[in-house]
C-alpha cells in the first residue's frame, strides 16, 4: 500500500478560513463606522448651522433694539433739561451711562444667566423709573426651583419689558400709578417669564397679530397674541 496525501491550496485551509473572515468583519466594521461617523458630523453640521441662525436672528433683535433704546433715552435725557430739573438730569445720566456700558457688554454674549438678566433689567428699570417721574412701581420675581444660572438669550427680555412700559403703563392717566412685574418662573423642563402690567390691554387688531416663540429645540413657532 502506498499512502497518498493531498495538500489542499491554501485557499482552502481553515487558516484561510478565519483570516478571511476576520478582513471581512474588519472591513464591515469600518465601513459601519465611517457611515455612523458621517452621519453623526452630519447632524453636527445641521446643530451648528441651526445655532447660527438662531444667534444672527438674535443679533438681528438687538440691532434693532439698541438704536430705539439709545434714542429714547436721549429724548428723556433732553426732555429733563429742556425742563432744567438738573439733579435728576444727572441721576438720568449716570444710570443710562452704567446701563449702556452693561448693554455694550452684554451685547457680545449669545446667552446670559438669569441673575444677570435680572440685574440688567433692575437698572433698566430702575431709569426708566426716573424717566415716568415715579408714576409706576415694579417688581422682579424669580419663583421657587428657578435656577439663577440658567442661560437665557441675552437681552431679549428687556424689548418686551420696554413695551409693557410703552403701551401699558403709558397709556394710564397720569393720576393712576402703574405697576410691572416680571416673574421667572420653572415649569418642567422650560423657563417662562411672564410680564404683567396694569394697562389698558390690548386691542382687537392688537390681538389678532401673531409672535414668534422659539421652543427648547430651536424651532420656530407662531401663535397668536
Amino acid at each position: 500500500m502506498i499512502p497518498i496525501e493531498i495538500q489542499p491550496r491554501f485557499w482552502q485551509t481553515w487558516g484561510f478560513y478565519l483570516l478571511g473572515s476576520t478582513v471581512f468583519f474588519g472591513l464591515l466594521f469600518v465601513l459601519l463606522l465611517y457611515l455612523l461617523r458621517r452621519r453623526r458630523d452630519k447632524r453636527l453640521r445641521e446643530l451648528l448651522y441651526s445655532q447660527k441662525v438662531a444667534e444672527l436672528e438674535l443679533q438681528a433683535v438687538k440691532a434693532q433694539m439698541n438704536p430705539h433704546f439709545v434714542y429714547n433715552c436721549l429724548n428723556s435725557i433732553q426732555y429733563l433739561l429742556l425742563k432744567e430739573d438738573y439733579p435728576n438730569t444727572e441721576r438720568y445720566l449716570g444710570a443710562f451711562s452704567r446701563l449702556i456700558r452693561a448693554t455694550l457688554h452684554y451685547s457680545e454674549q449669545t446667552f446670559l444667566a438669569v441673575r444677570e438678566e435680572v440685574a440688567y433689567l433692575e437698572l433698566y428699570l430702575s431709569m426708566e423709573k426716573l424717566r415716568f417721574r415715579e408714576r409706576f412701581s415694579y417688581h422682579i420675581r424669580c419663583a421657587e426651583g428657578v435656577n439663577p444660572e440658567t442661560k437665557v438669550p441675552s437681552l431679549l427680555i428687556q424689548p418686551f419689558v420696554e413695551n409693557a412700559l410703552k403701551h401699558g403703563i403709558g397709556s394710564l392717566p397720569e393720576s393712576e400709578p402703574g405697576l410691572l412685574e416680571v416673574l421667572f418662573e420653572q415649569k418642567e423642563a422650560d423657563l417662562c417669564v411672564m410680564i404683567r402690567d396694569n394697562g389698558p390691554g390690548l386691542s382687537k387688531e392688537d390681538l389678532e397679530k401673531t409672535v414668534v416663540i422659539w421652543t427648547p429645540d430651536r424651532r420656530k413657532t407662531h401663535r397668536n397674541l
